[in-house]
């Protein structure tokens, strides 16, 4: 905003001057400035457990109350220690573990959504994830402007139990192992995989899984795929004694979070 007064005598007519400009005559010069005003605001969700090396999605939820556009929108996301980072909205780049969101404004009473997607550690424990949210505007409460959020990783805690039928057996007949995979864990198992090497003296009859698929003779593995909490699985495994004697028939279990 220019102002300049004057002041006129018989003499003739003199401008005022402005006092930060040297030249004579120069009118009185005063920047306008309009504050913006927006209360902009971040939420973090995201699953409260897993299981290790399991996936965790965060979702990062950045509002403006008004009553103005919030220009310059940054938001600074700090990854818990231990968890890889897989990949984040195209807003956003990561450096260091730290993910940084740019987005060029956020218009009054609107939300924008940004995901970060990364891997649990193999060890179990608890990851706080904090977020900050900061812009070019005036924020006004302020208080509003970070959050945490905090993630449970558990492992699972798989067992096996196998029983035969008919149990002694005779040569030539079919015996039925019925092997019993169950996750004692409080986490989801998955990839779980039974394998039984079959003992000399059987042939091979046929492996049925309750879930999953199972391939092999002399070696059978059975894919049981996922277990939930407190959940099992069953493989019915029918063999033929080829001779007489003892037979031993050792089984194992893997799987991960």
């Amino acid at each position: 905003m220019a102002n300049q007064g004057q002041v006129s005598s018989d003499s003739g007519t003199v401008l005022t001057d402005d006092p930060d400009t040297p030249a004579a005559g120069d009118p009185t010069v005063t920047p306008v400035i309009q504050q913006i005003e927006a209360d902009v605001s971040v939420a973090k969700g995201g699953p409260t457990q897993v299981t290790v090396g399991g996936t965790i999605m965060y979702t990062l939820m950045v509002s403006n109350s008004g009553p103005d556009e919030a220009p310059n929108v940054v938001v600074t996301d700090t990854l818990p220690a231990g968890v890889t980072f897989v990949s984040a909205s195209p807003e956003c780049s990561e450096a260091a573990g730290i993910v940084t969101c740019v987005l060029p404004s956020v218009a009054a009473s609107a939300t924008v959504n940004l995901a970060i997607d990364v891997t649990a550690p193999n060890t179990p424990g608890t990851l706080t994830n904090s977020v900050t949210v900061d812009s070019g505007a005036t924020d006004d409460p302020p208080g509003n402007n970070s959050d945490a959020f905090n993630t449970t990783v558990v492992e699972p805690d798989l067992s096996i139990l196998k029983v035969d039928n008919p149990d002694p057996v005779q040569v030539g007949s079919n015996l039925t192992y019925t092997v019993t995979v169950t996750n004692n864990g409080a986490g989801n198992a998955t990839g779980v995989t039974m394998t039984d090497t079959l003992p000399p003296g059987v042939s091979f009859v046929s492996a049925t899984p309750s879930q999953g698929s199972c391939t092999g003779t002399s070696t059978v593995t059975c894919n049981l795929g996922s277990l939930a909490a407190s959940a099992n699985a069953t493989v019915t495994l029918v063999v033929t004694p080829t001779a007489a004697g003892t037979i031993t028939n050792t089984v194992s279990v893997d799987g991960i979070g």
